[in-house]
């Protein structure tokens, strides 16, 4: 006996049923275990796509080009860029320093995203590195650029990026 497609959408939406609100490929064992019914995930994913729940929970694809990098060491190369966030207290935004070769993340929360605020950030941030940072990456902020002279009396090679891929990073080779 095949279920029809109304019915496999019942067993989906059946909270009695093992494998109601579950993604297609466990829906699919628990029909087998369950029903004994043998139901491809092409046609488990042409029924439920028309399901609104089901397509919220999905994974979105993205494929997201990013650019090589060949590092060989930790601080070689680090990148950084600010988020907001909902008020708290009186903070409204946090900045972001992510070592490329360790993927370590250092974050530091802001009152305000002025060039003042990011550099004593950085500051704090500097302070739990474990080693020298020689590259650090940003986007082309203003907060970022106030922040020129500091960096170069770190020794820091301050460099800005633009366009698509401008924060990210990928394809490490050691």
């Amino acid at each position: 006996m095949v279920l029809t497609d109304n019915e496999i959408l019942t067993h989906w939406k059946n909270p009695n049923f093992s494998g109601s609100y579950r993604g297609a490929k466990s829906f699919q064992i628990a029909l087998f275990t369950d029903f004994g019914e043998h139901i491809s995930l092409y046609r488990i994913y042409k029924v439920l796509k028309s399901e609104p729940v089901f397509l919220i929970h999905q994974k979105p694809i993205r494929k997201i080009t990013r650019r090589p990098f060949d590092v060989k060491f930790y601080g070689q190369v680090c990148q950084s860029d600010l988020a907001f966030m909902f008020k708290w207290e009186e903070y409204n935004s946090f900045l972001i320093l992510i070592d490329v070769y360790s993927l370590k993340l250092f974050v530091q929360i802001l009152k305000s995203k002025s060039a003042q605020n990011v550099k004593e950030a950085f500051q704090k941030i500097f302070k739990d590195f474990d080693a020298p940072i020689h590259v650090l990456e940003t986007d082309r902020g203003s907060e970022f650029i106030g922040c020129k002279k500091f960096f170069k009396d770190n020794k820091i090679v301050f460099k800005t990026k633009f366009g698509r891929n401008k924060a990210s990073f990928g394809n490490k080779t050691f």
